[in-house]
């Protein structure tokens, strides 16, 4: 019986290093596979597109904001990025 209390102790103690090396491990996963990919068409890039962005928590019309491809894909991916990192990086909450 005690050797079970000793084993659930050492258990508790070694699980959060060991989900903690995990999700550190599929963060640098992550890092590796996102790598940006080259657009082939140059044209594409330059091409200014507007977007429309509602204001949260407004009922009127959003602002309207116009960059170009290269930049809205740019914004896109630093997302993309920073939304991984906090889902496989942070720590789960209670």
């Amino acid at each position: 019986m005690q050797r079970l209390a000793i084993l659930a102790a050492c258990a508790v103690l070694v699980a959060p290093g060991a989900v903690l090396a995990a999700g550190q491990a599929a963060g640098e996963a992550v890092k590796a596979s996102n790598t940006p990919k080259p657009i082939k068409d140059k044209s594409r890039k330059d091409r200014l597109v507007c977007k429309t962005q509602e204001q949260k928590g407004s009922r009127l019309g959003g602002q309207r904001v116009c960059r170009t491809q290269a930049e809205w894909d740019e914004m896109a991916y630093q997302q993309r990025l920073e939304l991984e990192r906090k889902m496989f990086v942070a720590p789960a909450r209670q």
